[in-house]
């Protein structure tokens, strides 16, 4: 039995809801209790009201209700057309790999995360254009795999640290040398200083990375640089977000050799240095480590709060000067890189 597209085996009075069954589900076989065309095609009776999983979901629930109702199914097969290759959906080809339930299960963790508790299962289903039997299967799933946890007066969910392990996973895999590269870059340039990335190893310092502005620079430290950390701003500053005990056994029996007649040559000297690091939320040396020299450093920490690494700039000692116009610009330039840089890391700062 041959039809028209759009057309029934019966009087119905929903054709329009038809056209949203050839749409969505695009070419192919479908088993429906209709009769419809869709380009070329022969219609074969048969027994029975089944529906393919992967063409199903894409049915308008109200169809679905009156379609297991009928008694003919009916299988539609395509038929190549002379000189003409098989109808493609665009729509469908974008989505043709997506799984709905794991979109969905994605949409209710950020749901969750934007503060919405689900206490209304109804009012949460609507928001989220699912039903309420979904909502709460997706829910029960997610709380299994701890992704949420209900709170604790049981009336709504929240986050849970099964998602706060995957993101400490992924942060904890972040490659420091590759996103500070840009961070870098953009403060040499606004300083016009050169700009490095060190981090501790025992120690010392090693600089991962040095960015340079096009200006001619004085300063010897290059990529690969260690340097003992006492004795540079870098490793002055990252010391001195460390606990004051972890410090002190780091450098226990430590021969603090000088450098300049300024580097601190004992630990009870070096503690003092580090508070005043501390206090001032940055690392200042003005020739501390090479004559003609200045430097500032600031802390990069990660996700929990952990000092992984500093950045400093390096430049003229003249600019470095306690009464340098110069010195407030390269406090804040130096401050905004390693908050930038911290929270790329993860850190949120409190």
């Amino acid at each position: 039995m041959l039809t028209r597209p759009g057309t029934c085996s019966r009087t119905t009075p929903w054709p329009d809801r038809l056209q949203e069954v050839t749409s969505p589900t695009g070419p192919g076989t479908l088993r429906v209790g209709v009769f419809f065309l869709h380009g070329p095609l022969v219609a074969t009776g048969a027994f029975g009201a089944t529906f393919p999983r992967d063409r199903r979901r894409n049915l308008p629930r109200p169809l679905l209700s009156q379609v297991g109702l009928f008694k003919i199914l009916t299988t539609v097969h395509i038929l190549p057309e002379s000189g003409a290759g098989p109808i493609e959906d665009v729509a469908e080809q974008k989505t043709a790999y997506d799984v709905p339930p794991v979109t969905r299960a994605f949409n209710l963790l950020r749901y969750i995360a934007a503060g919405n508790r689900c206490r209304n299962m109804s009012r949460a289903a609507a928001d989220l254009s699912i039903n309420r039997t979904t909502l709460i299967r997706l829910l029960h799933t997610l709380q299994r795999e701890q992704m949420i946890e209900l709170d604790p007066k049981g009336t709504g969910y929240s986050l849970s640290y099964g998602v706060l392990e995957l993101a400490s996973n992924l942060l904890s895999s972040r490659d420091i040398v590759r996103v500070s590269r840009p961070v870098l870059s953009h403060l040499a340039a606004q300083t016009g200083l050169s700009a490095h990335l060190g981090v501790l190893s025992g120690t010392d310092v090693i600089v991962l990375v040095r960015e340079t502005p096009d200006v001619q620079l004085v300063s010897n430290i290059r990529e690969g640089s260690r340097l003992p950390a006492h004795a540079t701003v870098m490793g002055r500053m990252i010391l001195a977000n460390m606990p004051r005990a972890e410090v002190e056994a780091l450098l226990k029996d430590y021969n603090f050799s000088a450098i300049t007649e300024k580097t601190a040559t004992t630990m009870e000297s070096l503690g003092r240095q580090l508070d005043a690091d501390l206090a001032s939320g940055l690392a200042w040396s003005v020739a501390f480590f090479e004559q003609g020299i200045g430097s500032c450093a600031g802390v990069v920490r990660d996700h929990e709060g952990t000092p992984i690494a500093a950045i400093s700039v390096s430049g003229q000692q003249a600019v470095f000067d306690e009464d340098a116009p110069e010195r407030g610009l390269i406090a804040d330039a130096v401050r905004l890189a390693a908050e930038r840089l911290s929270s790329i890391m993860g850190h949120i700062a409190v």
